[in-house]
């Protein structure tokens, strides 16, 4: 056995030399690691957080509450504003048509509480200021989907009407937008 000096309260202790013990008892290593500790304020609540440099991978928060709170719609990684772009088709029966229609996050509409809804059909109904009907149908002239500029954009009443002026006898295609 050893004969060292514990580094917190300086007393005499022995020891193994192949131990390396620094501290004459667990309590003595825990004040030590206390004072080594670094304070840290919580981005959600504002309490201040201690923690030990050494454990610390990403903490932020002081509680996992704080995190799941604070992580919703703008503050999370994920959030994109509320637009997403369908890139494939998922199966969904309604849906196998959107490929590459832009979708903005709608809070508050008639249809439901928080939906994804067609960028252009939203613009279309704040600009004649009524809800568009199920069965209207907004096309977009120029061919480009994400272009949802209003000159762009004509509107159909029915499904039927735009077949008949796509793929009609005549092929009536409009070429400049109906929405005044």
């Amino acid at each position: 056995m050893v004969s060292l000096f514990c580094k917190q309260c300086h007393k005499q202790f022995f020891a193994y030399p192949s131990h390396k013990r620094q501290y004459c008892r667990n309590l003595c290593a825990n004040i030590a690691r206390r004072e080594h500790r670094k304070k840290l304020v919580c981005l959600n609540c504002g309490n201040i957080v201690e923690y030990n440099p050494s454990h610390r991978t990403k903490l932020a928060y002081c509680s996992k509450i704080c995190q799941y709170s604070h992580m919703k719609l703008n503050n999370s990684p994920a959030w994109k504003g509320g637009i997403r772009i369908i890139t494939q088709p998922n199966g969904n029966q309604h849906l196998h048509w959107a490929t590459g229609y832009s979708q903005t996050k709608y809070k508050g509409h008639p249809y439901g509480h928080l939906i994804y809804k067609s960028r252009a059909r939203i613009l279309i109904e704040c600009h004649i200021e009524r809800l568009l009907k199920r069965t209207e149908i907004v096309w977009h002239l120029n061919g480009d989907t994400l272009d949802d500029r209003l000159q762009n954009l004509y509107l159909f009443p029915s499904i039927a009407a735009k077949n008949k002026a796509i793929f009609g006898f005549h092929y009536d295609m409009p070429t400049k937008s109906n929405i005044p």
